[in-house]
């Protein structure tokens, strides 16, 4: 009632769905003259199932800051929101008017820097395997080109791989610094998926004689020796590899596109480079029995990691 916004945006999830439509009903009884936008994988992914909501007005698909930009200059005009690609919306006679897709940007670094600032940052505290007392959770690329079936970021970015500027990021991270960050998280999909420029960074840093702390995520079959022991040197003390399980069998259902004797050799290098590890695993996946679910358990306790995730297996739509 106060703020009296023309737009809300929000990014929806299969597990936020319903939740998002409730908030855009609210909005809607509170200032019906707004416009309520949402985006995200959920909606990118089964765009229809958002109209289910009277509330809302347009959905974005994808990649939305270019969208979201040029959707703001065309609202209230049906005409002008009809050449804005990469939406669908509801027309003011209720037609949904579906335009093409837009493409993805491949210059990240046109985007500035999220805006940290705008969040009481004092009130996120990490998990127990991320340290840092303020932590500030970075992306330095976007996309994957693996082909995991229970991925979705395959539907919502193509096999693309599109990587920051190493510049941009290192100003970043010094500004962030000089804020009293004290932790960084690298929450790209594959980190190392490039070995040119995960070492073009990691000397990058040294260079720049940058001291903080990091973790990333990644594969276990995109790791070398000596990639390993220049992150150690760059600051890196933890890394998060996506295991899934300990059955060849399985990893090759889910299509993980390694086998589980690439999985031991990535624990133990990154170990002896001094790295810590955190792995991450899958319970329940399709035709897994209790015999391999002990597999992936003995693993965990075997293998040296140092940290293990356990999730349940949850076939969300689209994957």
């Amino acid at each position: 009632k106060s703020f009296r916004p023309d737009l809300i945006g929000m990014t929806a999830y299969i597990t936020n769905m319903r939740r998002c439509a409730s908030v855009a009903a609210i909005a809607k009884q509170v200032r019906p003259e707004c416009t309520i936008v949402f985006g995200g994988p959920q909606v990118t992914i089964f765009s229809e199932e958002a109209f289910h909501s009277p509330d809302v007005d347009i959905v974005v698909l994808s990649e939305g800051e270019v969208i979201i930009r040029n959707v703001m200059n065309a609202l209230g005009n049906d005409d002008e929101l009809s050449r804005v690609k990469g939406i669908w919306f509801r027309r003011q006679d209720g037609e949904i008017e579906k335009n093409a897709r837009e493409i993805l940007v491949d210059d990240l670094d046109i985007f500035p820097p999220p805006a940290l600032d705008l969040f009481e940052m004092k009130k996120y505290f990490p998990p127990v395997y991320i340290r840092g007392k303020k932590v500030a959770h970075l992306l330095t690329s976007r996309g994957c080109p693996f082909q995991c079936t229970f991925c979705e970021t395959k539907l919502t970015f193509g096999r693309s791989l599109r990587f920051h500027s190493i510049d941009r990021v290192l100003d970043e991270i010094e500004k962030l610094l000089a804020r009293g960050y004290t932790g960084i998280q690298f929450y790209d999909d594959i980190f190392t998926a490039n070995a040119q420029r995960t070492t073009q960074f990691c000397n990058a840093i040294i260079q720049r004689k940058m001291k903080f702390e990091w973790m990333c995520y990644t594969r276990t079959n995109t790791v070398r020796p000596e990639i390993l022991a220049l992150m150690k040197k760059a600051g890196c003390y933890l890394i998060s590899y996506g295991i899934e399980t300990a059955d060849d069998d399985l990893l090759k259902i889910i299509k993980k596109n390694l086998d589980v004797k690439a999985n031991w050799r990535g624990v133990r290098l990154a170990k002896e480079a001094g790295i810590e590890v955190a792995g991450t695993f899958m319970f329940g996946l399709p035709t897994e029995t209790s015999e391999q679910t002990e597999k992936a358990i003995k693993f965990a306790l075997d293998s040296g990691i140092n940290y293990a995730i356990f999730g349940i297996t949850e076939p969300y739509p689209g994957t």
